[in-house]
């Protein structure tokens, strides 16, 4: 079996040709890599929005803020 293993990150433009929101689940976006999908969604006015207790880094580009537990927040997709 062949696997092939990517040497770059997929880059945030590729990712939203379309006008899909983002959605962000139990992440503080502290780290660049996740936090440059949220400010690349901002760049093109797509909404975003997150479940998390406590402060993101994306926090200011939020449309929307659930804080809570994630299992309790999504609960009804169970």
């Amino acid at each position: 079996m062949k696997t092939s293993r990517a040497t770059r990150s997929t880059p945030p433009k590729r990712i939203w040709k379309a006008r899909t929101p983002c959605f962000v689940v139990a992440s503080s976006l502290m780290a660049y890599s996740g936090f440059r999908f949220a400010q690349a969604a901002a760049r093109r006015g797509i909404p975003i929005a997150a479940v998390n207790l406590g402060r993101t880094r994306a926090d200011d580009l939020l449309a929307l803020k659930l804080e809570d537990r994630c299992e309790a927040a999504l609960s009804f997709l169970l």
